[in-house]
């Protein structure tokens, strides 16, 4: 598959670990080249069955909005239009604008809680306080620890 868009990273991921999972066995080979929406570098990856690699590697020369994204999956018993709609998804474009939303406020929440962890671990009471002035429910320690 090629298309001329950029992806977003953490939903890449999720979408990678999800087709690991369920065709791991019958994926021979894939790789690609994809750029990622806010990163000036290439992410080359590359994987047999369920082994997967991928880096950072090589700037690109084309601006963000003119980068092609390229992949390439060989196996058995693939399903074309679930690994080009499960791509899809991960496309940063209007559609998928909300999904990325999502998880952007998710995971600046988990950076948070695990600030907020740590500074507990450290009886660090200064940081404590900026944390929940910063809206980090003091509860937050209770359900992650847990």
């Amino acid at each position: 598959m090629k298309v001329q868009a950029n992806v977003n990273m953490a939903i890449l991921e999720s979408w990678i670990q999800r087709l690991i999972g369920q065709d791991g066995a019958n994926l021979y080979r894939y790789k690609g080249v994809l750029a990622v929406k806010g990163m000036n570098k290439k992410f080359v990856f590359q994987g047999v069955g369920m082994l997967f690699t991928g880096d950072f590697q090589g700037e690109w020369k084309e601006p963000e909005n003119e980068r092609e994204s390229r992949f390439v999956f060989i196996g058995k018993n693939l399903d074309r239009d679930e690994l080009n709609d499960g791509f899809a998804e991960c496309i940063v474009n209007a559609a998928n604008m909300q999904k990325i939303r999502d998880i952007e406020k998710l995971e600046a929440a988990e950076r948070l809680g695990g600030d907020l962890l740590g500074a507990a671990r450290r009886d660090d009471v200064a940081m404590l306080k900026r944390l929940i002035s910063a809206g980090v429910s003091p509860s937050f320690g209770n359900s992650a620890g847990q």
